[in-house]
């Protein structure tokens, strides 16, 4: 039986006939009762002593026990909430006596006559009482969460500090000790900038802006701070949203870095999913081993398949399994490094084809092995992908690490535990009936312009739409990149464009966010989701500084496809456009974030009917959330038209033309 549905009734009443009608009342209306007769004062000590009771109800008739006693009783007892009463008086009883008995201290007062009043009365006093004691219960629970939440803040070796509006409002001893403070109550009201490196406070307060306006709740940042002494020292600084006596604030963890090389490098902006305590190894470590290893050498990436363990067993387990099995690799002879959420690199002077005998045995092996977390067992399996770096042909160690990812999604895809990369040859007709995309591009065929996309309604993202042009002799190649349902080009293009928005960030300091362009092909590409993904993670780049777009016609002549392809991207948080956009009937299949106005719309800013079609339209599509961008705005003119009437973002040679560099100066035209 429901135990909601389970009443325990105290019952003071002079006769066992007449309680028993009372018991008889709840459950014939389908609930049941447990009740306990009192009749004495000795009878209700016990009774409050045994267990929490529901209800106590009373004729006030009781020769030995009253209800006033039983009430005072009730209220000095330590072990229980005040039990609510219900005080039963007969039906000859006049309004006065009812308004005297309320001093009594009842929670209701009733005529004997009125069952029903009774039984509504009951429910709800038993309702209220109920949610007091869970209520109180949490209270409990959460005064003994946070005492030993602080107790473990306290004597935590991490740097641990909680700030709001930039103001250190509380530190652990962890954290003074670390800037050379002796006494934590010195960071009262400390601006948290005071402990950075004056060369680096620009740096710190676009971080901190960036953070504030971002959907991430976690990021962190290297760079240099300042000790009381005035001295320099390198450290990783993480943020994450957290509380601080019941007000939102910001939770920074810092550790200090030791064999720092250059700050510059290291003061990069980095989304962080993982929790504080959580040792993360930078991409750039592991360009180091790729680019230390022989000629004969071989990397490999094996990514554990973690995502359901940490869906239902929570972080903390994925992160010691993780940890179990790059311990076994160790006893295995093999050295891993951390790299992203769930993958582990290896740099082996093996051959490509031994090495992936060597990590299938690896693979096959560990699924036979005993991983254990709190007493439970888990069996873990996982994918791979190895690169030859005798093939690299010059290759960066970020494009090798990239091509270990990209043959561990194939090996995944392939139902495969492990799979080598194998350069892509796309044949085109240039001069030779036999050149791959690298010689098409080495040949100058492909050319990627950025065009700067400026907001009137004071967003501080500086947007840029990425183009490519293919040179007029070889335009009619162009096409064979599209063929087959990887959208080769459309990659090389996502590829080269997040290289050169993960730079600009980084060595900018601004947010900088891009528009990339898809082909229709791209729409075909079932793997291209997951794929970006993990460019995503090798480019050290946020979901939001991307937005991907498609014409109106593309999608239109393949809205089920479209719809597909936006859902993918959208499960990865990445935010797409409408370009060539004229009418809002995509928008009824298809949810965008931007629509990108067809050309001519701005050559009609003189005419006053389209003038007011264009206006319904942005209000249109304003009040469904989706940003619009006029292009070709090529006069300045135009700029008090287009604000009036409420276009958020604009594109044109009044700005800036297409450029092969991310240049523009941002500035709020609102």
């Amino acid at each position: 039986m429901n135990s909601n549905n389970n009443f325990k009734l105290l019952m003071l009443y002079q006769t066992q006939n007449d309680a028993e009608s009372i018991i008889s009342l709840f459950r014939n209306s389908g609930h049941a009762a447990r009740a306990k007769k009192l009749d004495s004062e000795a009878d209700l000590h016990q009774a409050l002593r045994e267990q929490n009771w529901d209800l106590l109800i009373s004729d006030n008739k009781h020769p030995e026990l009253s209800i006033e006693q039983a009430l005072s009783i009730i209220n000095s007892s330590d072990n229980n909430l005040k039990v609510p009463s219900l005080l039963i008086l007969p039906e000859h009883t006049s309004d006065t006596e009812l308004e005297q008995a309320f001093t009594i201290g009842a929670s209701d007062i009733i005529r004997d006559s009125n069952q029903q009043h009774l039984l509504h009365s009951a429910l709800r006093e038993i309702e209220h009482h109920r949610q007091r004691l869970t209520h109180q219960n949490m209270l409990e629970e959460f005064a003994e969460i946070k005492e030993r939440y602080e107790l473990l803040l306290e004597n935590s070796k991490d740097a641990i500090a909680y700030i709001t509006d930039g103001m250190h409002i509380h530190v652990n001893e962890a954290y003074a000790k670390l800037f050379g403070y002796n006494d934590i109550d010195e960071f009262d009201c400390l601006p948290i900038i005071d402990l950075i490196a004056d060369d680096q406070q620009d740096l710190f307060k676009t971080f901190l802006k960036r953070y504030s306006s971002s959907t991430e709740t976690e990021q962190q940042l290297s760079l240099k701070a300042l000790k009381e002494d005035e001295s320099e020292f390198d450290v990783c600084m993480q943020l994450s949203a957290a509380t601080y006596e019941g007000e939102s604030c910001t939770q920074i963890l810092i550790r200090q870095q030791t064999g720092s090389t250059d700050t510059s490098t290291a003061a990069n902006l980095t989304a962080a999913n993982s929790a504080p305590q959580q040792a993360l190894t930078s991409v750039s470590t592991a360009q180091e081993r790729v680019n230390a290893k022989l000629i004969d050498s071989s990397t490999a990436l094996i990514q554990l398949n973690l995502e359901e363990i940490q869906a239902t067993a929570g972080y903390e387990v994925s992160e010691a399994l993780l940890e179990q099995f790059s311990d076994y690799c160790e006893q295995k002879q093999l050295l891993p490094i951390r790299l992203g959420d769930y993958g582990l690199l290896f740099s082996i002077e093996l051959a490509a084809d031994k090495l992936q005998r060597h990590l299938d045995q690896l693979l096959s092996s560990a699924a036979e092995q005993v991983f254990e977390h709190d007493g439970r067992t888990y069996a873990l399996s996982g994918h791979g992908g190895i690169c030859s770096i005798a093939a690299r042909n010059g290759d960066s160690a970020q494009t090798i690490i990239d091509h270990c990812f990209t043959a561990a999604i194939e090996a995944k895809r392939s139902d495969n535990l492990i799979a080598i990369y194998t350069p892509p040859t796309v044949e085109v007709d240039i001069l030779d009936d036999n050149i791959d995309l690298n010689s098409f591009v080495d040949n100058g065929g492909i050319n990627i312009h950025y065009q700067p996309i400026v907001s009137l309604r004071g967003d501080t993202g500086e947007y840029y739409e990425a183009s490519y042009q293919l040179d007029e002799s070889l335009e009619h190649c162009g096409a064979r990149f599209f063929q087959g349902g990887e959208s080769k080009l459309d990659r090389w293009i996502i590829m080269e464009t997040s290289k050169a928005l993960s730079a600009q960030r980084a060595n900018r300091g601004a947010d900088t966010r891009l528009f990339i362009n898809l082909s229709s092909s791209a729409l075909k590409d079932a793997e291209l989701g997951d794929w970006l993904s993990i460019i995503l993670k090798a480019a050290d780049i946020p979901a939001e500084a991307l937005v991907f777009q498609i014409t109106e016609h593309a999608a239109s002549d393949a809205i089920t496809s479209t719809q597909h392809l936006f859902s993918a991207l959208k499960k990865h948080h990445l935010r797409l456009s409408i370009s060539h956009f004229s009418n809002g009937n995509i928008l009824k299949h298809i949810k965008a974030d931007f629509v990108r106005l067809a050309d001519q719309v701005s050559e009609h800013l003189g005419d006053d009917d389209e003038r007011q079609k264009l206006k319904e339209l942005v209000r249109s599509l304003a009040s469904s959330d989706v940003g619009t961008i006029v292009p070709q705005v090529n006069i300045a003119s135009m700029l008090t038209t287009l604000w009036q009437i409420g276009v958020g973002y604009i594109q044109g040679e009044y700005l800036q033309g297409p450029d092969s560099e991310m240049n523009y100066e941002f500035a709020d035209l609102a």
